[in-house]
């Protein structure tokens, strides 16, 4: 019984941790897309945030080509959003829609 209440409580506190990171994925995507015109702000999830960097999930080549030609200008904008203010870069990532 000891066993199988550690392992809930290491099974819930993972599953927590999963849906937080998820909640601030669906925010920072909102928050980054906000910037950006129909139809590239669908293209895209922001997966990973860090103090300096963003990571960015695009579903097609397309999308990842447009933000990387944008990224100066999406830089100078991010900065002014309190929550990326400190962005330096960005990291972007092709492959299927999840």
């Amino acid at each position: 019984k000891i066993v199988q209440k550690i392992v809930q409580k290491i099974v819930q506190k993972n599953l927590q941790k999963i849906l937080q990171k998820s909640s601030m994925q669906k925010e920072w995507t909102c928050q980054l897309r906000s910037l950006l015109k129909n139809p590239l702000n669908d293209e895209f999830i922001v997966t990973d945030v860090t103090k300096k960097q963003m990571r960015i999930y695009c579903f097609n080549s397309s999308a990842a080509t447009q933000l990387k030609f944008s990224t100066p200008l999406l830089l100078k904008q991010l900065s002014s959003l309190e929550s990326f203010s400190q962005i330096e870069k960005l990291y972007i990532k092709v492959g299927p829609e999840m």
